[in-house]
């Protein structure tokens, strides 16, 4: 599938679509001052890039490098931002270096799965964004809780008959649920 405008691929389509979708059909934009602070918020940045990475991952069975450069960088982005508006250029960089390494922590433990092929590599730069957004131990609690959901996605699929041994399972689908729990049992805060 491909953009009717300029005829880019699957993702370019659907990002735009989805983007649009969150901004202007789900969540309602508040207006004046506000509306700067809540684009650029991480629990919007964030679902996008979740829900995005869903749809990629569901369409060609992987996460695009060039989604998960792009979060990244929106990521960073929002946390200088947010460390200037806070205290000045300093606590920026500091605020921004510091969700970079968390997220390349997350990566880095992670690796370890990927080498026993236990976990795509898309999957582990999805984990390590949600790193630079939220912080390490959020980003575990993430890969914790999607990881129980796919073995029990896993133990009905054996038991129905729709997954046979062998079969390849995507772990995305798994990951967005658990975030939207996780969204949910706080209240609605991420």
């Amino acid at each position: 599938m491909s953009c009717r405008i300029c005829g880019s691929s699957f993702f370019h389509f659907y990002l735009d679509k989805i983007i649009s979708l969150v901004y202007y059909r789900l969540i309602p934009i508040p207006t004046g001052v506000e509306s700067i602070n809540f684009l650029i918020s991480y629990p919007v940045i964030l679902s996008s890039f979740i829900l995005t990475a869903l749809f990629a991952d569901w369409h060609s069975s992987r996460i695009p490098n060039r989604l998960t450069i792009t979060f990244t960088v929106l990521g960073l982005i929002q946390k200088l931002i947010e460390g200037i508006t806070a205290g000045g250029m300093l606590k920026g960089l500091d605020g921004m270096f510091f969700s970079l390494a968390q997220g390349v922590l997350v990566i880095t433990l992670l690796s370890v799965l990927f080498v026993l092929r236990g976990l795509g590599a898309g999957d582990i730069k999805l984990y390590g964004v949600i790193g630079i957004y939220k912080g390490f131990k959020f980003s575990i609690v993430v890969f914790a809780a999607g990881i129980i959901i796919c073995a029990l996605n896993i133990i009905i699929g054996i038991i129905t008959g729709r997954i046979k041994p062998g079969d390849r399972i995507r772990m995305m689908p798994s990951t967005a649920a658990a975030y939207m729990i996780i969204i949910v049992f706080k209240g609605g805060v991420v």
